[in-house]
């Protein structure tokens, strides 16, 4: 486990391990899944079991909405149109931080600042990158969110 410069721990999950029952599907480009479980933590510690409830709906809204704004974000490059893209990128780079998709969350933030920039290609290049990493974790949060003790332990501190 290795901690993020703000001292978040950060789960990375290379291929074929996990923690508790999640496994990590295999990552793109020989990079790994980052998926940090602590940033839904705050919602069970305020929460508890409600909380967890809340956690589950939250993944699934993420799954439910991820592929729309992937899909609005590659139509927007393949039709040139920047601004749609940088606002597709935009909302996914919120969703991501809910659920703690560091990676995908990054990924979103640079082509929304490529896309405001003009630069299509690198641009571009992201959204391949972006798209690898949600077909990652999304295995991920689904198993996550279907654990029937829902990880619990990872939510105390």
């Amino acid at each position: 486990m290795a901690v993020s410069p703000k001292g978040r721990k950060i789960h990375s999950l290379p291929e074929g391990q996990g923690f508790g029952p999640v496994a990590a599907a295999k990552p793109p480009r020989g990079r790994q899944v980052r998926f940090e479980p602590d940033a839904l933590a705050g919602l069970y510690r305020e929460w508890g079991a409600a909380g967890l409830a809340l956690i589950r709906d939250l993944i699934h809204l993420f799954l439910a909405d991820a592929p729309a704004r992937l899909h609005e974000m590659r139509e927007a490059y393949e039709a040139g149109s920047l601004e749609r893209m940088e606002r597709a990128a935009h909302s996914l780079k919120g969703s991501c931080s809910h659920v703690g998709a560091r990676a995908m969350q990054k990924l979103s933030a640079g082509i929304e600042r490529n896309s405001r920039l003009n630069q299509t290609k690198q641009a571009g290049r992201l959204l391949g990158d972006l798209e690898r990493e949600y077909q990652s974790l999304r295995p991920l949060l689904e198993e996550f969110a279907a654990d029937p003790q829902f990880r619990r332990a990872d939510f105390r501190s």
